[in-house]
């Protein structure tokens, strides 16, 4: 074939199974893509047929309808080539890469945006943390990142079930009076506790082709902190409230998430408390941390608390001369 033309080819039902499961797992990631850019989380892909991926979503089950009648049906393929592109000139989809292709690309897509923002291309950046959430996001369900999840989080457990263990028992001698053996004095299970944090901080990624999962979350949280700061510069608040809250569900006092957070709620107008709520958790995470209000985050919070006041003052104003002419 040559670029501009067209090839038509029939496909016979025996050569045809799991087109269906493909299609709809294509369409579920063009739907993603969508909501991503929409600054809503993506739904969660699966491997099941049309009718099941769907699970009991009706809007979606009827996007997928067509899907459902192919089965034993001749399959017809119309073929346009655009043009030649060469391996290397061109982006793949994520449903084309593996993991560790996902994790090498995500941190280059994200320097890029970084260049792009401080060039005030925000909607340039925007695209470019979008790509690296679409990876990463499809990165964090895959087995190799699930599966080491999991087991360091087993570890964990395992580490703090042995620790109470020993603790325990060193308190059960105390009171009996009789002599603490080596492997339960306070000494010991320092030790062990030390030990057993730095293996579980450094585990042996080599089994999973060098993907560390912490620095796949570590990193999905900065994109979703530099596309949410993206959206508050192109003023698109809704965005920044749903991408800060997500960072939020995995670390509850990350300033800059409660910062813009507080912001967008400001400057929509609405839910005015939820951004005093929010302003509130940053100056206690201030005041604990012994920071002093002449430095230069919280003078940043004390500018915010201003403009923050003036807003509800005036919505105050507003909801009582509503109420005034409501019973005059």
């Amino acid at each position: 074939m040559l670029p501009g033309s067209r090839a038509r080819f029939l496909c016979m039902p025996s050569e045809t199974d799991g087109y269906a499961q493909l299609e709809s797992l294509l369409r579920q990631e063009k739907m993603n893509r969508d909501l991503i850019a929409q600054g809503k989380p993506p739904i969660r892909l699966t491997g099941c047929c049309a009718a099941q991926g769907m699970g009991n979503n009706p809007d979606a089950l009827e996007m997928q309808r067509d899907l459902l009648l192919l089965a034993g049906s001749v399959l017809e393929l119309e073929i346009d080539l655009i043009e030649v592109v060469e391996p290397g000139e061109f982006q793949k989809e994520v449903w084309e890469m593996n993991a560790l292709e996902k994790y090498n690309e995500a941190p280059i897509r994200k320097e890029e945006g970084g260049v792009l923002y401080k060039k005030g291309d925000y909607e340039g950046a925007c695209d470019k943390y979008t790509r690296a959430l679409v990876l990463l996001e499809s990165l964090s369900t895959s087995p190799s990142v699930t599966d080491m999840q999991r087991d360091i989080k087993q570890q964990k457990e395992a580490m703090d079930k042995e620790v109470r263990r020993r603790v325990l028992e060193r308190k059960r001698l105390e009171r009996l009076g009789r002599e603490i053996p080596d492997e339960f004095t306070v000494a010991s299970v320092e030790q062990y506790l030390k030990e057993s944090e730095a293996k579980i901080a450094n585990p042996d990624f080599s089994g999973n082709n060098g993907i560390n999962p912490s620095v796949v979350i570590s990193l999905m949280q900065t994109c979703r902190l530099n596309y949410a700061a993206c959206k508050l510069k192109l003023g698109e608040y809704s965005t920044v409230i749903i991408q800060c809250s997500e960072v939020i569900k995995n670390d509850a006092t990350n300033v800059k998430a409660l910062f813009r957070r507080a912001q967008a709620y400001r400057k929509i107008g609405r839910d005015l408390e939820l951004a005093q709520k929010d302003l509130a958790t940053l100056r206690d995470l201030f005041t604990g941390r012994g920071m002093t209000e002449d430095q230069a985050e919280f003078l940043e919070l004390k500018r915010e608390e201003k403009e923050l006041d003036v807003k509800l003052k005036a919505a105050q104003a507003k909801e009582k001369k509503m109420f005034s002419n409501m019973f005059a």
